[in-house]
């Protein structure tokens, strides 16, 4: 039994060294000081960063904003283009309607506006 118990108090004491080297004093560790200000000049940067990421948010929503408003005033443009074609085919439909006598009408009508037009 008494090696058992010279066995436990070694062990105890191993243990309890160990504890007393991981639980030293923040102090006795440079390494530690410049780690800590390694996180500072880290937290600096960092939070630089988000400012400037900040920013880059900013601009992105301004262009996706211009972005949706040419994207509508080009769906408006193109529906103006459809339309202009719609009247097009409609009185060119119209004007394979007529007989001669209204074919001349039509381009003298033309001819005259025309001239009126450049007066």
């Amino acid at each position: 039994m008494s090696w058992f118990r010279i066995i436990v108090l070694i062990e105890l004491l191993i243990i309890v060294s160990l504890s007393a080297w991981i639980c030293r004093p923040e102090d006795d560790l440079p390494e530690l000081a410049e780690l800590r200000e390694d996180r500072q000049v880290l937290q600096q940067e960092i939070d630089s960063l988000l400012q400037v990421n900040k920013g880059y948010d900013q601009e992105i929503r301004k262009l996706n904003d211009q972005a949706d408003s040419l994207r509508a005033q080009a769906v408006q443009n193109q529906q103006q283009v459809q339309q202009l074609k719609t009247n097009r085919n409609e009185n060119i439909a119209a004007i394979d309607t007529y007989d001669h006598h209204e074919l001349v009408t039509f381009f003298a009508n033309l001819e005259f506006e025309t001239e009126g037009g450049l007066h």
